[in-house]
């Protein structure tokens, strides 16, 4: 197996420096316990860092873009040198000035290969490292250029002091839906401008919807129409670029709640692995895993290889092993070669994506092995 998109250049630099998942979406489909270990795609590390929090004994985070590695062991490193407010301000989640000092404190923590790529990104760590990656910075150029031409921003702001579904729906109609933006959000979120700023061509190759834009729009409008906003950071980072409540609307990983738990368990518990899955599964003994967080990663493969990597993940279960994936534009579900080995969890998976923060997939599988006998490796 070889992995269709890990020699690509966008993943030379930071490509996600925030999850756009919504974490509680796959701890409730994965309900992973303190007997679990759990491979999770690494990406930013919010997701890796919030799972630990969920108590398995390992969550391991894998990622063929070694800085999104190095850009998760600086979130750890922070965690581990820093209080609560003060990582929030190091990473950008609060206002600060104070960044290049903070770093001296975070920088004994890291590797020496993590501390050779940070000491030449001071610029990076200067504007805060959740706001420095390809995605987020495509959602920036939306904010800037796009967005003040349909809504001021007192009223995307007003946005979330709201509590009721039925005014959300009211200022979404009266001040944001209209012909212009229409047709603003088809042309920025389709597949030619996404591609060329905020992903990569490669990411729609097996794409056969032509609307694209189309389609985020009308999930856009489900977050702010069918879905409370007052917990959605997702929702509020788009459209404001900042959080504006870190009690209310804030990822786990950044909680204050969550920040000694964290700090006594998360390098115990995580184990960093720069590797795509194709080369790292047929490593791994049968039973290896019993929790799997799959992000969208089978959204740029071909039919064969999504079998070839769906035969992996299975072999590297053990009986009962629980797997969590999101489609956003390519269905995938297992196939017919799969019936009596994979599950489908139909009604929870239709209950998680109703209610899944992270508005933009189309779709959210949970599916659960079955491989009797089949334990954790001795």
């Amino acid at each position: 197996m070889k992995s269709e998109v890990a020699s690509r250049q966008v993943f030379q630099r930071i490509l996600y420096s925030q999850a756009w998942e919504d974490p509680q979406a796959d701890l409730d489909g994965l309900r992973p316990g303190p007997d679990d270990d759990l491979l999770a795609v690494g990406a930013s590390g919010d997701n890796a860092l919030a799972f630990v929090t969920a108590g398995p004994r390992s969550v391991t985070a894998i990622d063929f873009n070694r800085t999104q590695t190095l850009l998760l062991e600086l979130k750890l490193a922070a965690i581990e040198r820093l209080e609560a407010e003060d990582v929030q301000a190091f990473v950008g989640a609060r206002p600060s000035s104070r960044r290049a000092d903070l770093y001296r404190q975070v920088r004994p923590n890291l590797s020496e290969e993590a501390r050779g790529f940070w000491d030449g990104e001071g610029e990076l760590l200067e504007r805060g490292v959740i706001h420095v990656g390809r995605f987020e910075g495509y959602l920036g150029l939306f904010r800037r250029w796009f967005l003040p031409l349909i809504v001021r921003r007192s009223v995307r702001r007003r946005l979330f002091e709201l509590d009721d579904l039925e005014a959300q729906r009211a200022l979404y109609r009266d001040h944001w839906d209209g012909r212009r933006w229409r047709l603003l959000f088809r042309a920025f979120f389709g597949k030619t401008v996404m591609g060329k700023l905020g992903r990569d061509p490669a990411f729609f190759r097996y794409v056969e919807a032509e609307r694209v834009g189309d389609l985020f729009r009308a999930r856009f409008e489900h977050a702010i129409c069918e879905l409370p906003v007052r917990d959605n950071w997702f929702l509020e980072y788009m459209v404001l670029g900042e959080y504006t409540d870190p009690a209310r609307r804030l990822p786990p990983w950044l909680r204050p709640e969550h920040h000694a738990l964290l700090r006594a368990r998360a390098r115990a518990t995580l184990r960093l692995v720069t590797a795509s899955f194709e080369d790292f599964l047929p490593r791994q003994p049968e039973g290896a895993f019993s929790c799997y967080y799959l992000s969208d990663i089978f959204e740029w493969m071909s039919e064969p290889a999504f079998v070839a990597l769906l035969e992996e993940l299975w072999r590297t279960a053990r009986d009962g092993a629980r797997l969590t994936w999101r489609n956003l534009l390519v269905p995938r579900g297992h196939p017919a070669a799969f019936e009596g080995r994979l599950v489908h969890e139909a009604a929870l998976s239709r209950e998680i994506h109703r209610r899944d923060r992270s508005f933009v997939y189309g779709d959210f599988v949970v599916e659960r092995a079955v491989r009797p006998g089949v334990g954790a490796p001795v």
